[in-house]
């Protein structure tokens, strides 16, 4: 038994020790971090839009003015893009932090291809370096003209206005490396639709195009270009049914071909066509308007067509446009891509910025606030809990091995009365006849009389008072 009380008392000063460290444990399960919370009182939008008609005027018989914010697109496209040409598009968010659902908006697409293999080297065994790259009658585009290389002239270009697009150019350029070879190349600009994913963070829109789609001609709109589909009818999370409708009730619906979307943008389709026509919900239609396109076409044609760089001396001589597609003779594939590509977002962000109605068109999003949150550290709980069960675990133990007597009760602090009763005066001793047990010792105290005092030796003494 008294083994048992031993090692309880010890199980005591344990966790009396462990209590005493449990403190930086406890400051430890609340902490401050950073976190991100939606806050849906505020507001995020980004451009889009399903038409563009925007124009500068009509001037004559099929010819309009270009939209001036358009010809300034064009020039930045050209000239001087910026680093995020996504600074360009309207956007939206209150506190710096916001993502939009997938969405689609009307747009200028580009895509590039290498016709090397079509230069002809007219170069004689004695004298200058000359190459070809001829015009293809057979080809449906028209407007191409022959280009040539000179000794002088390191490259040049030829515009074609065919009707599937808004600019068809191609590109002759010597190689300044070995100057014994040349490369070709060949882009179109288009309307299409793209598909995107957006995000802003810290003020900076970050876009991610999914898809893309050209558009074809509308048989009964005359010059539009136009697409009628339900795969891209997508609006922040909505999706829309742009399924074709009866014609029985035309109410809100447009009736317009269904281009082949599945061609390749580089494969005319004739607009004299009999394409299949349909009726479709307005919001499902995409339309690239008639007096855009007769406006865009002659003003990228004024930059792009015969755009050539000539040497003299050792200067290269030519328009700034020339000069940023020439890249100091390091001109390739990638390079021509890059540079079309830069022009096709410039000039999408003007017509996601000029839709007819406005901020109407735009995708919300949700907005996302930086703040403070109270994080509870779960783990580090596991000690004061411990602790908590150790002590719950030390009174059941404590509770089982105490005896169920009150008179052999074991108290963890005697009283103090025994160490009294040890400086009792002798005298007081025998008259009481005291003996040694607890109880005894307490029948004793009730009774007897005593004050401190010193005896012979000096010492402290519980005598008879």
């Amino acid at each position: 038994m008294e083994m048992a009380a031993n090692n309880i008392a010890r199980i005591a000063a344990l966790l009396t020790i462990l209590v005493a460290v449990a403190d930086p444990f406890s400051q430890q399960i609340i902490g401050i971090v950073p976190c991100i919370l939606q806050m849906d009182v505020l507001t995020a939008s980004v451009s889009r839009t399903n038409t563009y008609v925007a124009t500068g005027g009509h001037t004559g018989a099929l010819e309009s003015e270009v939209d001036s914010p358009m010809a300034v697109a064009i020039n930045t496209g050209l000239v001087s893009p910026p680093d995020r040409i996504t600074s360009l598009v309207s956007t939206t968010c209150e506190s710096g932090n916001c993502t939009f659902g997938q969405f689609s908006s009307l747009a200028v697409c580009h895509s590039c291809n290498e016709i090397t293999p079509q230069i002809v080297n007219l170069t004689r065994a004695r004298g200058p370096w000359n190459y070809s790259l001829p015009w293809n009658e057979s080809e449906e585009y028209l407007g191409f003209t022959d280009i040539h290389l000179a000794p002088s002239t390191h490259m040049n270009t030829s515009v074609a206005l065919s009707p599937r697009h808004l600019l068809d150019v191609r590109i002759l350029s010597l190689n300044v490396t070995t100057y014994e070879s040349a490369n070709a190349f060949q882009c179109q600009l288009y309307p299409c639709v793209r598909t995107y994913e957006a995000s802003v963070t810290k003020s900076i829109l970050e876009e991610n195009v999914t898809s893309k789609f050209p558009l074809g001609f509308d048989a009964f709109g005359g010059f539009r270009y136009v697409l009628a589909t339900s795969n891209l009818t997508l609006s922040g999370e909505q999706k829309l049914d742009c399924s074709m409708r009866p014609t029985n009730n035309t109410a809100g619906l447009v009736r317009v071909a269904i281009p082949n979307v599945d061609a390749a943008p580089q494969e005319p389709q004739s607009s004299g066509s009999k394409a299949p026509s349909g009726w479709f919900p307005e919001e499902c239609v995409w339309t690239f308007g008639q007096s855009p396109y007769l406006a865009i076409r002659p003003e990228i044609q004024r930059y792009l067509y015969d755009t050539s760089i000539q040497q003299y001396d050792n200067t290269y001589i030519g328009s700034i446009v020339a000069k940023n597609l020439w890249r100091n003779g390091a001109i390739n594939l990638d390079s021509v891509d890059t540079f079309m590509r830069n022009l096709s977002d410039v000039m999408t962000a003007r017509i996601r910025n000029a839709s007819p109605n406005g901020a109407g068109d735009y995708v919300l999003g949700r907005v996302f606030l930086d703040t403070i949150c109270v994080e509870v550290r779960w783990a580090w709980l596991s000690y004061p809990v411990a602790l908590v069960a150790s002590g719950f675990a030390f009174f059941l133990i404590l509770f089982i091995q105490s005896p169920r007597e009150i008179a052999a009760l074991r108290s963890w602090k005697s009283s103090n009365l025994a160490i009294l009763f040890c400086s009792l005066e002798e005298a007081v001793r025998q008259k009481a006849e005291l003996g040694w047990f607890r109880d005894e010792i307490s029948e004793v105290a009730k009774t007897s009389f005593v004050q401190l005092e010193q005896d012979g030796a000096g010492k402290a003494k519980f005598l008879e008072g």
